[in-house]
């Protein structure tokens, strides 16, 4: 082969190469220009699950429900009524402020915790779809926490008094009332969580505990899906793990963990503000009463405002320096409370007139633990008084216990219906 040959197949082997480099550059270059769009696109539907939420008034994020609308109607807006996992997510806010000075006539020895959350709304169900509901299910969408009061080594109120086999035994009766409450809700559509279904003994802290984790991991879940992390919240689970598990209400004991009687710390705080975006979660507890004086007769409500755990709190450090405690928590549901015991109460005596109750007042402000420690709509019933023959009679008749818990749970669809 001459050397003119071999030049002219270098240049064949030349231009071929040309045309392989210039085609595989071409093909890259317009493959990427394709797939711009799409991921810019996938891009966008990511974030906007978080950018296209509704807000408040403050900017504050709230979760949307299939019903959200401001006129109570489905929303048409969207086809997808569940939200998807945030593609950039933030850890979650979290705002102290400082408490404000009190006012001289409050004295000085506990401020209280500004009304305003510490963390975004993130949950806000809409209350109005269950307006007038009636037919199948109504209650659907709705949370009720019942807790049988006492158990195990602890029997509660008894009959006779002071004896070491009483005939009748508080801790018996009110979970046999509260199944049955169970039952008739449940028939409602609602979603209940007994807080014990057996004989078991269960700390007032433990109670406490178990209610604010169901809510909380529940809280903890839907916050990757507008945007943030739970990492803020996150350290509080293992105190209510360990309150569960020393199973105490001695407070050297640890069963207490950062519930402090006097004021609420910062973590405490923290929950409160997470309990309080759960207004279609109430709860119940069950109990019946006993007193010496075995005339005494008839149901009683416990509840509990802001203003009077605060009185109470505040009148045992009054005149201690407001540093040595944490401030007291302000934002308790007052009005849905009250609101909650009177119902209870008109729908069990509407039954059940003979379980008027003849002393003074038959709804009752009280700053008891389990109302304190938790920012829930919440209620203590003590049904009866099992030393009183009146009231024993209907409530250890199955027909009376029917009635009751018939009574809380008419009242529970009253408080979301009308």
């Amino acid at each position: 082969m001459n050397n003119r040959s071999i030049k002219l197949l270098i240049s064949i082997f030349m231009v071929i190469a040309l045309l392989i480099v210039t085609a595989s550059f071409y093909t890259r270059y317009t493959s990427g220009q394709d797939d711009s769009p799409d991921q810019t696109a996938g891009q966008t539907q990511q974030n906007s699950s978080v950018q296209g939420q509704n807000k408040d008034d403050d900017g504050q994020v709230i979760m949307s429900k299939p019903h959200d609308s401001e006129n109570g109607e489905d929303s048409q807006e969207t086809e997808h009524t569940e939200p998807t996992t945030a593609l950039h997510q933030v850890q979650l806010p979290v705002s102290m402020y400082d408490p404000p000075p009190e006012m001289p006539d409050i004295g000085t020895g506990l401020k209280r915790w500004p009304e305003v959350l510490s963390i975004p709304v993130v949950r806000k169900p809409d209350l109005d779809v269950y307006r007038n509901v009636t037919g199948e299910n109504p209650l659907e969408g709705i949370t009720i926490i019942l807790d049988p009061g006492h158990g195990g080594q602890d029997g509660g109120a008894q009959y006779p008094i002071g004896v070491a086999s009483p005939d009748y035994v508080e801790k018996e009766i009110v979970l046999e009332v509260s199944l049955l409450i169970r039952d008739y809700l449940e028939e409602m559509g609602a979603t209940v969580h007994m807080l014990r279904e057996e004989d078991i003994w269960l700390s007032i802290y433990a109670r406490i505990a178990l209610t604010s984790q169901y809510l909380l991991d529940d809280f903890m879940s839907l916050l990757p899906y507008h945007g943030y992390k739970p990492d803020a919240l996150a350290h509080i689970r293992p105190q209510l793990e360990e309150m569960i598990e020393i199973n105490s209400d001695f407070a050297s004991s640890g069963g207490r963990g950062p519930m402090l009687g006097i004021g609420t710390n910062e973590d405490m705080r923290l929950l409160m503000d997470v309990l309080a975006q759960y207004p279609d979660v109430l709860f119940i507890s069950v109990h019946c009463n006993a007193l010496e004086d075995l005339s005494v007769g008839g149901l009683q409500v416990f509840y509990q405002t802001g203003e009077h755990a605060y009185q109470q709190e505040h009148s045992s450090v009054m005149y201690q320096d407001p540093d040595n405690n944490p401030p007291a928590y302000s934002m308790y549901p007052d009005e849905d409370r009250l609101r909650l015991a009177q119902l209870v109460r008109d729908h069990i005596l509407e039954k059940i007139p003979e379980l008027k109750f003849r002393g003074e007042s038959d709804l009752l402000e009280a700053n008891f633990a389990l109302l304190r420690e938790m920012n829930m709509t919440s209620i203590l019933l003590e049904m009866g008084f099992i030393t009183n023959e009146r009231d024993r009679g209907i409530i250890m008749s199955r027909q009376g216990q029917e009635k009751i818990a018939r009574g809380v749970a008419d009242a529970v669809y009253a408080y979301y219906t009308s």
